[in-house]
């Protein structure tokens, strides 16, 4: 994640309605149409629009309608002089015309041309981040007749006025005519999406190997000593079929599986269609094996037997009488021994029903809140999905923000402690295969080894370097050399216990168009050069670390394929952008499942949000375009979702938004596939300090409480939308690397970017929080609301105790007020009296920035003495705080308490009877 100034990332925050996609804005009364939208008003300059910057001017001579459009430069911005005003409940849409001559994108990453609407606050101050209202009307180079676009937005919950903006950036001698600028509202649909999830992957057989006749995801069972001849008993046909393109036929003794599907309530339906042609013996079969938590076999469903000749028959069942204590439904189908004839199985589903509910709008009252809590009804077990973090890129592998023993900290660094205490399952690696990122320190004593091509201004005590891991030799063969990948996977991933998660990207620049960056194979052999990297890499690692071991990580697809520094398809036919992001995935996925079928691939992590259907109908029902067949197999789909948060402003609403509408583009593959992926954001952030370089003008909301609370608000919210993995965008925080020319002893140690640990390995507020949400695991979510803002709230409960935890959450970090909150615990027969223990993040409370900051805490005080590094940490500990026995009184456990803003408590109430 880079060059965040002009960052390509107009996010579309549509809502969905239930199990529906909205592709487009209906027509509405446009807000301009008293404000000239067709340029068709003659006068002085640009009537009812005003230029900020640029040249641009009404001409008669092009245009859309009408008889005029107005014609614009290469550098220019133009405002509406009408000021719309946000009503709550809506939506709003601009559209407009555009036509390109000469449009050239400008090097630096300032690009583009397009149109917006700008948000302000109610002190008419403008309201963005990086989530800016605004959108392309071609991103493409060169010429172009009249086009078409539109977008829709939620604006933040803090915007109170829009200003529709017109915005070219680009190089000398482009030109653009804009024509008929069209605004209008809609209503926001329900903010419930429910969809039934089916927890069986692949179970049309859509998705197949490379041979095009077995499918992923479903494994040989019997007759043991069969794989070899696997296709002559069951293969994947496409001349008959239930539904899609696919089924799996049959032929004598034979029994496949599927995978594990996790239930997550114990409630669920499934179903199977079979189809028999002169089935004898003892027939076709299909049965559903259910297993507890620990893969143990609790029980076993029959569903269907066949014999003799029949059409397709679909096999309904109710699974609500499955036991509590299930957690797997997996298919066993085929036939049995002695059995002839032919039998077609097709849309195997275990379906579990799902609702995606997005956080209630209320009343606000600072003053005073109530949380019920009701332990009658227990759902899902609670997983926190604050289990994971970016480092940020390789190029801050040196730093013990991640793990590696830093100059000055003595050991494997004090991240490796995080792991237990604040229960970090995955560390997300960037730049994989970037060709200047991996640098390390050898043994702690301040001789670092970088790879070949690494600037060493900033770092003085360089003096060795990695090898470089792919080199392409005189004869056109290519040399690999993993072994700076392995030393930072080993020391900064698996040493502390974490699992990584890689993504195959970028495309060497030996393999590459151009060397500018824009990263896309240059020819056919190039792109099966790429191909064969991505083999290569993942037989090194299944060769060095075993199959079990790969298959526990997860990998993805590429990084940001918006961000022209990841991703700009090729330059010559930029149309094609779209379609070449496509291919290079098609054949990075081939690459990897070439080396291990069952690996772990999401994709594509964050692409252009236009990008997301279209890439999951291709990866569903288009043409692969390595292998020529339906279909590419990506296992979830992952975005980056950040909250567009400032030191001014931390909104949520669209990023919430955000998920719905991605659930829905999941629904619609689901549809296609009979395949439900999950949901990962694999780059978020609240508050994210970005672009600053002056030390005095970092706001102290970057690493402290107001940081943690947010992260938490950003969990709640994405976890109750079915997001299954949240990964806190992670950046080192070592400013004297950052900074150039920055002295040590001047250096506060909470300076720098968003981290869960400081430079020397001080355990910031974020990880207080992460460890507050991780203290609820293992538990089932009960019934737990909060009935007015700024108050949230999240519960969960086992057969002995019962976790509450209460937040203050608000869109100004600059809140000071306190709430009282009367909290009432209904423990569903658990017992009648309770030890309540309380532990408290605050503004003081568990927080090593304010201690930090009370002692004036330097990074050259912490290099120079270390115990103040454990001083800090171990005073910063959330710490029990124990307010006695209580008992039920009415029914309920009450509480009574007072939480300030921007603070969170979290309640351990253990029976005591």
């Amino acid at each position: 994640m880079k060059n965040k100034v002009t960052r390509n990332y107009y996010i579309a925050f549509a809502l969905v309605m239930a199990a529906a996609i909205q592709t487009g804005c209906a027509a509405q009364d446009n807000l301009l149409d008293s404000y000239n939208p067709g340029f068709e008003v003659t006068g002085s300059g640009i009537p009812s629009w005003s230029k900020s910057y640029g040249t641009a001017s009404v001409v008669s001579d092009t245009y859309h309608t009408g008889s005029r459009s107005l014609l614009c430069g290469n550098s220019t911005k133009i405002y509406s002089s009408n000021t719309i005003t946000v009503e709550p409940g809506y939506a709003y849409c601009i559209s407009a015309w555009g036509k390109f001559n000469n449009l050239k994108f400008i090097s630096n990453g300032l690009y583009g041309a397009g149109f917006g609407l700008e948000q302000r606050n109610a002190n008419n101050v403008i309201n963005g981040n990086w989530y800016d209202m605004q959108t392309y009307i071609k991103y493409a180079e060169g010429n172009s007749d009249w086009v078409y676009a539109e977008r829709r937005w939620t604006p933040k919950e803090t915007t109170t006025t829009l200003r529709p903006f017109i915005l070219i950036q680009a190089d000398a001698g482009s030109q653009v005519w804009f024509d008929d600028i069209r605004v209008w509202k809609e209503p926001l649909p329900d903010r419930t999406l429910q969809i039934l999830a089916n927890v069986t992957e692949n179970g049309s057989f859509e998705i197949r190997d490379a041979s095009g006749m077995h499918a992923n995801g479903f494994a040989i069972k019997a007759p043991e000593g069969m794989y070899d001849t696997y296709n002559s008993h069951a293969s994947c046909v496409t001349d008959v079929k239930r539904q899609g393109a696919v089924s799996m036929m049959m032929n004598g003794e034979c029994t496949l599986t599927s995978n594990k599907g996790y239930l997550n309530t114990n409630q669920a339906n499934a179903k199977i269609s079979i189809k028999t042609v002169g089935i004898t013996g003892d027939g076709a079969y299909a049965r559903l094996v259910f297993y507890s938590m620990s893969g143990a076999v609790i029980g076993i469903r029959d569903v269907a037997a066949l014999a003799g000749t029949s059409d397709w028959q679909v096999f309904n069942v109710d699974l609500n009488t499955t036991r509590i204590e299930t957690r797997y439904a997996q298919w066993e189908f085929g036939m049995k021994p002695g059995s002839a004839g032919t039998v077609y199985f097709d849309d195997l589903q275990v379906n579990t029903p799902s609702v995606y509910q997005a956080m209630p709008i209320r009343s606000k009252d600072t003053a005073q809140a109530a949380v019920t809590v009701d332990c009658t009804a227990r759902m899902q077990t609670f997983n926190s999905p604050l289990n994971a973090f970016d480092t940020g890129g390789f190029w801050y592998a040196y730093s013990p923000t991640i793990g590696t023993a830093g100059k000055w900290v003595e050991g494997p660094g004090r991240w490796y402690t995080q792991r237990t205490q604040l229960g970090f399952k995955y560390v997300r690696l960037h730049d994989v295969y970037g060709t200047h990122v991996y640098a390390m320190n050898s043994d702690g004593n301040g001789k670092w080894l970088l790879s070949t091509g690494q600037s060493r201004t900033k770092y003085p005590e360089s003096s060795e370097a990695f090898p470089t891991f792919y080199t392409i030799y005189s004869n056109g063969v290519p040399h690999y050399d993993f072994s700076g990948i392995k030393q930072v996977i080993d020391k900064a991933v698996l040493q502390s216990g974490c699992k990584p998660i890689l993504g195959f990207w970028p495309v060497p620049m030996m393999l590459a168009k151009n060397y500018d960056w824009r990263y896309i194979p240059r020819d056919q052999n190039c792109w099966n050069l790429w191909e064969e990297l991505n083999y290569q890499f993942v037989k090194y690692l299944v060769d060095t670390y075993g199959k079990d071991e790969i298959l526990t990580w997860i990998f993805e697809t590429g990084n940001e394929p918006s961000s022209g520094a990841t991703f700009w398809g090729d330059p010559d036919n930029p149309d094609n952008m779209m379609n070449d992001f496509f291919k290079l995935q098609d054949y990075s996925i081939h690459g990897a499942r070439r080396a291990l079928p069952e690996i772990f691939i999401s994709g594509p992590s964050g692409p252009p949000d236009t990008w997301m259907e279209p890439m999951l109908t291709h990866c569903a029902t288009g043409v692969n375009y390595y292998t020529g067949q339906v279909g590419t197999q990506i296992d979830a789909m992952s975005y980056h979702g950040y909250m567009g948060g400032s030191s001014l402003d931390i909104s949520w609403r669209p990023s919430e938004d955000q998920i719905l509408k991605y659930q829905g583009y999941l629904d619609s593959y689901y549809q296609k596939t009979g395949k439900r992926l999950p949901l990962f954001n694999t780059e978020f952030a609240p508050i994210h300090s970005d672009g600053y370089t002056n030390l005095n003008n970092i706001p102290h909301e970057n690493d402290n409480h107001i940081q943690a609370i947010a992260t938490m608000h950003a969990a709640n919210f994405s976890y109750r939308l079915g997001v299954n993995l949240l990964i806190f965008f992670l950046e080192a925080p070592n400013a004297t690397v950052y900074y150039d020319g920055v002295p040590m002893t001047d250096v506060p140690e909470f300076t720098g970017q968003s981290t869960c640990v400081t430079f020397h390995g001080i355990f910031t507020p974020l990880s207080r929080a992460s460890q507050m949400m991780s203290m609820l695991n293992g538990g089932n979510l009960v019934n737990a609301s909060a009935d007015k803002e700024p108050i949230y709230t999240l519960a969960t409960a086992t057969d002995t105790k019962i976790n509450v935890l209460c937040y203050s959450f608000d869109q100004n970090p600059a809140a000071s007020y306190t709430t009282s909150v009367a909290v009432s615990v209904n423990p569903a027969g658990i017992g009648s009296s309770f030890r309540v223990q309380r532990y408290v993040l605050s503004s003081t409370q568990a927080n090593s920035w304010y201690l930090a900051n009370q002692r004036s805490l330097t990074q050259a005080d912490c290099a120079r003495d270390s115990s103040l590094i454990d001083s800090i940490n171990n005073a910063s500990k959330l710490v029990p705080i124990d307010d006695g026995v209580k008992t039920v009184t009415d029914g309920a456990i009450h509480l009574n308490v007072s939480i300030p803003a921007y603070s969170a408590l979290l309640f351990v109430l253990e029976k005591a009877d």
